[in-house]
């Protein structure tokens, strides 16, 4: 799934933003990337916090506090270092132990625009029984939330060009699933051969590796981690 095709220069992806920002340059864009990074990963922290024993509607709190710090602040606090997964983990446990001490765990704006329990829940329903502790919940759900993302960029290409329909079609072949009849019988319900099947399935599996790789690489701050970043992830989805 995962290809070798490089993207764009590493120093403007959305973790590198928020790097140079602690190193006093460019506050606003750097606000900007992470606002659209805990928008694409706040789901991995809900699995995080409902594993760790919190409730629904007190992980949701936990959830949309943390946020609106992490927003709110003149500058992170604290080493911002490494991949943003792991950076995003220890803060969400630092966040968790102070709203302890304070016993205060309000609702606040400023963070997420929607949080959504029923997302949430989805999501931790995919990694409960292969996830036994909270750090492992994340792990999956953070993984599986980059494919998602991934995935519907992929799916936006399709709608772009008018393939809606085509998509429909090749989207449980990508991880395999769907194939009990194989490859003729979805062929011939989809009216094309199983030659130009095989070939789409193949085009569109190499482009979703693109599109994995793209994500990954705004999730860390050396370019030299993106195959490790990669070869992490690959790892927790099995």
């Amino acid at each position: 799934m995962f290809d070798e095709t490089r993207h764009e220069p590493f120093a403007s992806t959305r973790w590198s933003l928020v790097r140079r920002a602690e190193r006093g340059r460019d506050p606003e864009p750097a606000r900007a990337a992470l606002a659209e990074l805990c928008r694409a990963y706040w789901r991995p922290l809900y699995a995080w916090l409902r594993r760790d024993g919190h409730p629904p509607d007190a992980a949701l709190d936990l959830v949309q506090g943390f946020v609106a710090d992490l927003l709110e602040r003149e500058h992170l606090g604290g080493a911002v270092e490494g991949r943003f997964r792991n950076y995003l983990l220890g803060a969400l446990r630092h966040h968790v132990a102070n709203v302890r001490r304070s016993a205060n765990a309000l609702r606040r704006g400023g963070g997420l625009e929607r949080i959504d329990a029923e997302a949430g829940e989805r999501l931790l329903a995919q990694v409960e029984s292969a996830a036994p502790s909270p750090d492992e919940a994340f792990d999956r759900a953070y993984a599986l939330a980059l494919l998602e993302r991934s995935v519907t960029a992929l799916q936006r290409e399709f709608d772009l060009r008018g393939q809606t329909e085509r998509f429909a079609v090749i989207r449980p072949l990508l991880d395999g699933e769907g194939t009990e009849g194989g490859y003729a019988e979805i062929a011939a319900r989809a009216g094309t051969s199983v030659g130009a099947l095989r070939v789409a399935v193949h085009r569109a599996r190499q482009r979703l590796g693109e599109l994995i790789r793209a994500e990954v690489a705004q999730t860390v701050d050396d370019p030299g981690e993106v195959e490790e970043e990669l070869r992490a992830i690959q790892a927790v989805l099995g």
